[in-house]
This record gives structure tokens, C-alpha cells and sequence, in this order.
């Protein structure tokens, strides 16, 4: 916590923001807040500073602080004006330091956009599911290989839950199955088999497994002409 007053100047601090920025007690109240601030944020700053101290409204922002080694962490502010007689006469601020907050979106922004790589350019057709609370398991989407092998265009069942998409599998194990794997984490791998006239008419070699909490991914591919084969050996 830092009071400032209309300067912007650093009129007390508690321990926490001391051990945040890396200065003494006494180098911080010598200082302003400009003095922490990169020069790209300075505007930014200057702006929603004069709102407050103009309004007395709270404002809550985030941005940079320079330390006393020289490194950056990211911020959290939520600032309200402090009032005197009447008057405006400075801030009461609560930083909060959300740098691995901040770092770990990055790393999970980046891991998706891989993801999203790899799903888009991947030969094994990908459908996308999401668990709802209601127990739903919604299609989410699907990869190009996916419209590829079952040609189709997946994005019309976007929205809908797997038996509206896909009727033929109601009365199987599998919307289940993905329920488990979207709620569990535990994969699961199957060979399904569709028959027309006792006479196979499609067959896919399915791994599911999940993505994040309450998401999972249907990987599969086209093995029909692998298992016409194997019918016939045996025949």
C-alpha cells in the first residue's frame, strides 16, 4: 500500500511495498512515482491519475514498475482518492505484483497457439469438446483433417452436444467415455466400427484425452480400408 499526494509524490508505504520495489523506507518517500515508471507509461499514468484526483472516482489499472536493481514487474493498481475539508488531496494505492500471473499467461498463450498449430496442420482428424456443468459435452470444433476424412463440415455442430451432432453415437459407450475423459484426465482409445448390411462401412482408430479441466480432444483416423483387410486375411 502507498499513499501519494497530488504530486504524486510518496508520502508513506507499508513493509509489503518496501520489499516489492527493493528500496528503503526512506529512499521511497524521497521519490515519485514518475521515478518508478517507464517512459512509455508515463502518459497512461499522468491521464488516469489526473481522473482520480479530479473525481475522487476509484480506478483500477495495471501496468510496469521499475525496482531499485533495474527489472520490471508487472502491477495490478486499484486506487482510491484520499479527501481532506473537501478536498482531493492525494491517493491511497494497493499494487499488487502479478508478474508470474502475468508470465504464466504468456507461457499458456504461447502453448496454445503451438497447440493450435499442431491441431491445424495435423493428418489425424481432431473433434474439440467441452463438459458443462449440466453434464452437456458441447463440440467445440474441429481440425481441417477432421471435415478431410469425415467430409463434412464440422463448424455446423459447433454448439450442439455430441448426441445432437452425431445421432449414431447415442446408443454407444462413447459420449460417455468423453464425459470421463473431459472430467478425469484419463485417456481412452477405442476402434469404431460402423456396419451397413452386416458389411463395414466406415472404421476409426479413436484416441480421446483431455486438454484442460472439463476440455478434451477426439483424435482420430481412418482405418476402414486396415480393417477390410484384416477381414479379409481372415476370410
Amino acid at each position: 500500500i502507498c499513499i501519494v499526494d497530488r504530486n504524486q509524490n510518496y508520502v508513506d508505504v507499508n513493509w509489503r511495498a518496501i520489499e516489492m520495489f527493493g528500496y528503503s523506507r526512506e529512499e521511497i518517500l524521497s521519490m515519485n512515482i514518475r521515478d518508478m515508471l517507464p517512459p512509455v507509461q508515463l502518459a497512461h499514468s499522468e491521464k488516469e491519475f489526473a481522473k482520480l484526483t479530479e473525481s475522487g472516482a476509484y480506478e483500477k489499472f495495471s501496468g510496469k514498475v521499475r525496482k531499485k536493481d533495474g527489472s520490471f514487474i508487472d502491477v495490478e493498481v486499484s486506487s482510491s482518492a484520499i479527501v481532506e475539508q473537501g478536498q482531493i488531496v492525494g491517493s491511497r494505492d494497493i499494487i499488487r505484483d502479478v508478474t508470474e500471473r502475468r508470465q504464466a499467461e504468456a507461457l499458456l498463450r504461447d502453448s496454445e497457439r503451438r497447440m493450435r498449430s499442431i491441431v491445424e496442420s495435423s493428418p489425424v482428424g481432431m473433434h474439440m469438446y467441452r463438459l458443462e456443468p449440466d453434464g452437456r459435452l458441447v463440440f467445440t470444433g474441429a481440425n481441417p483433417a477432421a471435415d478431410r476424412i469425415l467430409g463434412v463440415d464440422n463448424s455446423v455442430f459447433i454448439g450442439r452436444s455430441i448426441e445432437e451432432a452425431f445421432p449414431p453415437l447415442k446408443d454407444t459407450e462413447i459420449p460417455q467415455r468423453y464425459r470421463d475423459v473431459a472430467r478425469s484426465g484419463k485417456s481412452w482409445q477405442t476402434d469404431n466400427i460402423e456396419y451397413q448390411n452386416n458389411i463395414i462401412k466406415g472404421a476409426f482408430e479413436v484416441h480421446a484425452f483431455q486438454t484442460a479441466p472439463d476440455v478434451m480432444v477426439a483424435a482420430f483416423e481412418d482405418i476402414t480400408a486396415r480393417k477390410l483387410s484384416e477381414l479379409a486375411l481372415k476370410q
